[in-house]
């Protein structure tokens, strides 16, 4: 009876390797209600140009339509900017003549939030999405559906700010 109390009692420290941690307990998002923020205009530090533009409207239209109402800097509980930091449109799929058949775009903004009242960072995010598009011989039609695919990529990061904004998770 003792050689099994011992072996149980040594496997009880030896085996269990669970433990408690506090790291989750400090990463929980803070508890955050914004109802009104004002969107400073972000800044474009890639190549492409018109970003910017593009996610702002996006980002209004989610705001406007949600719960979260975007208002003038003096009425506003918070500041949203950004900046896009990365822009990559590459070839993906080739065709046996060695042509680009499919592209691939890549875009990366870094957004931050921050408390009017007390002017400080409540937190900054990197956010990046990327779409595929088809690459024709008509040119045009090619610029299209890059253009398409930024637009598809600029709503689901618009989409994406919203709601963490929304559930106060940013």
């Amino acid at each position: 009876m003792r050689k099994i109390f011992i072996f149980l009692f040594l496997l009880f420290f030896w085996g269990c390797s669970y433990h408690f941690s506090l790291d989750k307990i400090k990463k929980e998002p803070r508890a955050i209600k914004i109802t009104k923020i004002y969107i400073e205009p972000f800044i474009n530090r890639t190549p492409e140009r018109k970003l910017e533009n593009l996610l702002i409207n996006k980002l209004v239209y989610e705001c406007n339509t949600g719960e979260i109402e975007v208002v003038r800097k003096e009425r506003a509980e918070a500041f949203l900017t950004g900046e896009f930091t990365a822009y990559e449109a590459t070839g993906i799929a080739f065709t046996k003549g060695e042509y680009t058949a499919t592209g691939r775009v890549r875009i990366a903004v870094k957004v931050r939030l921050t408390d009017k009242k007390k002017n400080r960072l409540w937190e900054e995010r990197e956010l990046s999405d990327q779409e595929e598009f088809q690459i024709t011989t008509n040119p045009s039609q090619t610029q299209d559906n890059r253009e398409k695919a930024i637009s598809r990529i600029m709503q689901r990061i618009a989409e994406q700010i919203y709601e963490e904004l929304r559930v106060a998770v940013f």
